[in-house]
Parts: structure tokens; sequence; C-alpha cells
């Protein structure tokens, strides 16, 4: 999913945040401003990388639901 150089499209934050793609377009950048990602802009795309605050929260939320 996460391709070598750990980067993200919108789609697969998406799908990490158990989201609809159309809900993280509109929140991409409140995720921004809460330091969850991360932006680098690269010739013709953006891609995304979580921040640790966002790799805690997702590995907290995991560990509520089991």
């Amino acid at each position: 999913m996460i391709n070598r150089w750990g980067y993200l499209n919108l789609e697969q934050v998406s799908l990490l945040l158990n989201k609809n793609i159309k809900t993280i377009q509109l929140q991409k950048e409140q995720l921004v401003k809460f330091k969850m990602l991360n932006v680098d802009t690269l010739p013709k795309k953006n891609y995304y990388t979580l921040t640790s605050k966002a790799q805690s929260h997702l590995g907290w939320e995991h560990k509520k639901k089991h």
C-alpha cells in the first residue's frame, strides 16, 4: 500500500483513516494544521506522509477496537 519512500496519496490516507476520500479532500488542510499529515510537493503530484502524532493516534484507535 505504501511505496518504498513511505509516501501516501489521498486515497491511501482515506483508507488508513477509514474515511471517504471526499471527506479527506475536504479535511486535508485541517489534518496538516493539526500536524497529522506532512505534504511533500513533488512535480505534478502532492504526496503525504503521516506524522508520528498520526501514527500513534492510529495505533491507539487500533488497540481500542480490539
